[in-house]
């Protein structure tokens, strides 16, 4: 579906690299809670570097059921 409106999730689409979308999934939860930011489901979790590359798999595959074993809850 997103693909069929155009919309951009690529990192390389947005100009950024996959080394930074892992710090900043890295840095999300502290980022949540230093701004006094709303809690959110992904800002429970850690990002593992086997969350980041889960992540990039199935971003970089045709879709598909995400593999939610790599999921790390945090603060909740």
């Amino acid at each position: 579906m997103i693909d069929t409106i155009g919309v951009s999730y690529r990192p390389e689409d947005m100009g950024i690299t996959w080394d930074d979308v892992g710090a900043a999934l890295r840095r999300l939860p502290h980022t949540v809670t230093d701004a006094g930011l709303w809690y959110t489901v992904a800002s429970d979790h850690h990002a593992t570097d086997a969350f980041i590359v889960a992540a990039r798999s199935w971003v970089e595959s045709d879709g598909g059921e995400f593999d939610r074993s790599v999921l790390t809850t945090t603060m909740r």
